[in-house]
């Protein structure tokens, strides 16, 4: 299918995620002995599949095997740049939501202590927190646009990931002027 091309907002995802994972592996193919970075939504990385249409993450799990390790990035508090939820203002400082009592973001910070960053790789995990580990659990997926404080935390198999980088407090980057973004009227 052309990846430029989809029928509907469905298939728009499906084949996004493929394509964008053949961007990937287009641009490893070239350096094969580099090692890459991908930024992108945990959505978007996560070895998990969406229901029905796989993400770029499990496009890439399949073709790169082991090799192919996914760590999210996380903030126990403060606040962060996105679109308002009605695409109205711009892109605006969001304060994050408390994260809910045994979502992700609540279990790591019980642990960090007062780290300001803590890292997490969560084949490493023992006892008890290995068995939480293996379940699906609240995750934060503030992403380009706020979706409102009830819509930001969902559901994730924690599986899907290897790890986990928690900020204790994050603040907003401050844009460049070629970086402000309004919104458009329709």
């Amino acid at each position: 299918m052309d990846r430029l091309e989809a029928a509907d907002e469905w298939a728009s995802l499906s084949v996004r995620d493929a394509g964008m994972s053949e961007m990937v592996l287009d641009v490893i193919a070239r350096q094969p002995d580099a090692q890459a970075c991908i930024w992108a939504h945990l959505g978007h990385v996560a070895r998990e599949d969406y229901i029905g249409s796989s993400s770029m993450g499990a496009h890439l799990a399949a073709a790169l095997g082991p090799a192919y390790q996914v760590y999210g990035m996380f903030a126990s508090a403060g606040s962060t740049r996105a679109w308002d939820p009605q695409l109205k203002v711009g892109v605006i400082p969001h304060t994050l939501p408390a994260p809910p009592a045994g979502s992700l973001e609540a279990v790591l910070t019980r642990y960090a202590g007062a780290a300001s960053v803590t890292y997490w790789r969560f084949d490493r995990a023992t006892g008890g927190m290995a068995r939480w580990l293996h379940g699906i659990h609240l995750v934060d997926q503030f992403g380009a646009t706020y979706p409102g404080d009830r819509s930001v935390f969902v559901p994730m198999d924690l599986l899907a990931v290897d790890g986990a980088i928690l900020f204790g407090r994050v603040a907003p980057s401050v844009p460049t002027p070629s970086g402000v973004r309004a919104a458009r009227t329709r």
